[in-house]
């Protein structure tokens, strides 16, 4: 393999996410970031694996930087919200739910998280 190239990395990663090895799978991710740093699609799926295992901090600092590189994709957005809220930052996810929801308007996954966030906070 080519140590070097983020693509075979990338691969690597999604073949460990679906075997399970996840351990495995933020490794490959994080060098297919590395080795791609302006790669937004490599950063929100190594996020999505840090928040799978528990490694909340990693993976919204990893949400962030996807975010900051596609600002208008409402999955990035729906799932930095989804982290901050494994954070308990309900602040911060509702942020990104309601970006999300204005991106993705009839997207009934967004809009039920910020009823459900806006009516507690009432």
């Amino acid at each position: 393999m080519e140590p070097e190239n983020s693509f075979y990395h990338f691969w690597l990663g999604d073949l460990y996410s679906r075997q399970g090895r996840m351990q495995d799978a933020a490794s490959e991710f994080e060098l297919a970031s590395a080795h791609s740093p302006v790669d937004h699609y490599y950063r929100a799926r190594l996020g999505a694996i840090y928040l799978m295992i528990g490694m909340g901090q990693r993976a919204a600092q990893a949400l962030s930087q996807a975010v900051g590189l596609c600002p208008d994709d409402a999955c990035y957005h729906y799932l930095l919200g989804d982290t901050y809220m494994h954070l308990g930052s309900e602040r911060q996810a509702l942020r990104h739910y309601r970006r999300a929801g204005r991106l993705r308007v009839r997207d009934s996954g967004y809009l039920e998280r910020l009823r459900r966030l806006t009516v507690g906070s009432r």
